[in-house]
């Protein structure tokens, strides 16, 4: 009896010649199972086993997979023929292909393969709603009813960062409308075609517009104002390619196990970034930064906030005058007569109000935090520990002892933590601040005689100024949420309103120095520090929480300003013109 030895995997058997005469009649050689073998050696590592023919009802032929070992070792692959059909020059073929796709679905089954992609971005938006502990809640808006995520109030804290994991929710909803759309199947994912998707989906966000909070795309002529910004379609790549991840990863490490792996690469990813998204101009390079602009800006901020503070002290820290002079307006009769009584519009204990833009704006300029990291404060370690979430970016003062200053404790910006300390002080010339917050200390003027200042750190100054809360710059609606801060969206409308728009318009007209967002005084600040001499990128970089990627870039900015102010400075020029 002739012998045929046919290694797969170091695994040998026995072959009979009127089975093997069979199985070369459906396309197999040992040749040819070699090269599959040779070609797919990732498969093999973990799926050992043989090519088998087997006989079915109605004497039918089929191919089979025999692994190795485990349970259930035998695995059907698809029917025997003899020939081509549509697709495959022989069975044999179209069995190693099948066997590829079952590998990479760890078994479950071709008919897995055919289902829409969609059905697993599901399954991975309920696991990442679990690891963040959110729900669902249906809201209405200008008539409109939408789903948002928000963080459950059950006490449960969560491993994960709920801001992240929304972001992440986010970004997959839009992979997964595509895969909708465009009829993307569970077997695209495992094969090279998974690239030329993840490129076209590239190509879609490139040009589709943003969405509105109810998910409409916005249609506008403004392409720069409508469309995604660079950093937005990256994003969205990259947590496509997370959501890829997931589903490629096994149960035992909190993944879905589903296939084996995927083609969409970090590398890849970049590579499309990089060549099909195209250059973004960075942030900081929107700012038209001079040095008068940043000093007038500081100015600006810093007597609004010293006049307060002087009638304040004036006063021996009773705000009604403040409250007449700047929250009052006086009654009328109905008949639209005058009376002679002044109303105040606004809750007693308050002085600030919208000019709160005035304390964050100088903080901003001053230490170059983030919006969200001075606005959210907590005044204290104890308050932050008992009220704040740690997932999320928080901060909080610590008063150093027997010391004029205070350092902002910053936790989880950025996936960073650092501290800042502020040392900006306001001086009293004639009155003592009330609650001895102010340091006492003796001058001598010109005549020689003694006489004394206060010096008050300025965050001692928001806390006297600003109502009692555990938040350093409570809510306006102060009696109905005490311990609840501004929203952003409505501080930064604030801003807008109050500092960015035209004098005309009741601003400070700042968008005559090119400011108009609070990002923008952050970078203002960090143009001017590195400007200064015997500064350091790096030291900048711990104060703002900035990359040192990203300091560099505003250095080598700024030092190609300095080597064309020297350059101009210089005779070159006149060298040319002259005539020889």
């Amino acid at each position: 009896m002739n012998k045929l030895v046919l290694v797969v995997n170091t695994l040998k058997r026995k072959i009979s010649p009127k089975k093997k005469s069979l199985m070369k009649s459906f396309g197999w050689s040992e040749t040819n199972e070699n090269y599959f073998k040779k070609y797919n050696q990732d498969l093999y590592k973990n799926n050992k086993g043989t090519f088998q023919i087997q006989i079915r009802s109605g004497n039918i032929w089929y191919w089979f997979f025999k692994l190795s070992s485990g349970d259930d070792r035998l695995k059907y692959l698809c029917k025997c023929f003899e020939g081509v059909d549509n697709v495959y020059p022989n069975s044999f073929d179209k069995a190693c292909d099948v066997l590829k796709k079952k590998i990479n679905l760890s078994f479950k089954g071709i008919r897995v393969g055919t289902i829409n992609l969609s059905k697993y971005i599901d399954e991975y938006i309920d696991f990442l709603i679990n690891r963040g502990n959110l729900e669902k809640q249906t809201r209405v808006k200008g008539g409109i009813t939408y789903n948002v995520l928000v963080k459950k109030d059950n006490g449960i804290e969560t491993i994960d960062n709920p801001t992240t994991l929304k972001n992440k929710i986010r970004s997959i909803n839009e992979f997964k409308l595509y895969c909708i759309e465009h009829n993307v199947k569970v077997d695209d994912v495992s094969s090279k075609k998974m690239k030329s998707i993840f490129k076209d989906f590239s190509q879609y966000l490139k040009v589709r517009g943003k969405r509105k909070f109810n998910g409409a795309i916005i249609e506008s002529k403004n392409l720069k104002n409508s469309t995604l910004s660079k950093s937005t379609i990256k994003l969205f790549l990259q947590n496509t390619r997370y959501f890829l991840d997931w589903l490629s990863t096994d149960e035992d490490e909190y993944g879905r196990g589903l296939l084996k792996e995927h083609p969409i690469t970090l590398e890849f990813q970049n590579k499309i970034i990089k060549y099909d998204i195209g250059k973004q101009q960075p942030r900081f390079d929107f700012v038209d930064f001079t040095k008068s602009n940043y000093e007038d800006s500081i100015g600006d901020t810093s007597e609004f906030i010293k006049k307060v503070w002087f009638t304040y002290c004036k006063n021996k820290g009773d705000i009604e005058e403040l409250r007449t002079e700047r929250l009052s307006y006086s009654k009328k009769t109905k008949q639209g007569g005058i009376v002679g009584t002044l109303h105040k519009n606004q809750p007693k204990d308050w002085v600030i109000m919208s000019d709160i833009t005035y304390f964050i704006s100088f903080l901003q300029l001053k230490y170059g935090f983030r919006i969200s990291e001075i606005l959210h404060s907590f005044r204290d370690k104890n308050s932050w520990e008992r009220h704040a979430d740690k997932n999320y970016q928080s901060s909080y003062f610590r008063k150093v002892k027997d010391e004029n200053y205070y350092v902002l404790e910053i936790r989880n910006s950025k996936s960073k933590d650092r501290s800042v300390p502020i040392e900006e002080t306001i001086w009293s010339f004639t009155q003592e601040p009330p609650n001895n917050v102010g340091k006492k200390v003796s001058k001598v003027n010109k005549n020689g005689k003694n006489y004394h200042q206060w010096e008050t750190n300025i965050i001692d100054v928001i806390f006297s100024l600003f109502p009692k809360s555990i938040l350093t710059f409570p809510s306006p609606n102060y009696f109905t949420k005490k311990n609840k801060g501004y929203s952003t969206t409505y501080y930064l409308n604030l801003f807008k309103s109050k500092m960015v728009n035209s004098v005309k318009n009741g601003g400070l007209g700042w968008d005559k120095r090119d400011i108009y967002t609070t990002h923008h005084l952050r970078a203002f600040f960090v143009s001017y520090m590195l400007r200064e001499e015997g500064v350091q990128p790096t030291d900048v970089c711990e104060i703002t929480g900035h990359s040192l990627i990203t300091m560099i870039n505003y250095y080598n900015r700024i030092s190609e300003e300095s080597k064309r102010a020297t350059l101009q400075r210089s005779n070159l020029r006149d060298i040319l013109k002259r005539k020889h």
